[in-house]
């Protein structure tokens, strides 16, 4: 599997890569996807998703779990739900994400990252995502 994705120079000095996904709840049979255009949060363990994404995909939390941030340095408890994650097609995995109050829809974070290679050219606004292990989507 391999993608490939450009992002435009105004997502920030330095851009910030994004990548286009397709998430759901589990199972694939359980409704709709939404198809989105996220960013790469290297720094986030856990992919992050909003609150709004959460209510509107109907996830049911499944767990907690204590994260620290810029707005609560000490750490606090968020949900985490189970979600579908598919890139170009190809299913990545159910995976952990946790929910918090974020301005964008999701934040895709090591969590999926690390089943990945990824290949940045900044100076050309281009993103390359590729894994040998991924299985297609239905």
């Amino acid at each position: 599997m391999r993608s490939e994705d450009v992002f435009p120079g105004s997502m920030g000095d330095p851009p910030i890569p994004v990548v286009s996904v397709s998430v759901s709840a589990p199972p694939f049979s359980s409704g709709h996807a939404r198809d989105l255009t996220v960013p790469l949060d290297t720094c986030s363990g856990p992919t992050v998703i909003s609150e709004q994404l959460s209510a509107e995909l109907h996830l049911i939390p499944s767990d907690s779990r204590t994260c620290i941030t810029y707005e609560e340095p000490g750490g606090r408890e968020y949900s985490v739900c189970a979600v579908e994650v598919t890139l170009q097609g190809s299913f990545i995995d159910i995976v952990q994400a946790v929910v918090m109050p974020i301005q964008t829809q999701m934040l895709l974070g090591r969590n999926v990252l690390n089943r990945l290679r990824m290949t940045l050219d900044a100076s050309v606004g281009l993103v390359v995502l590729e894994g040998s292990d991924l299985k297609r989507g239905p």
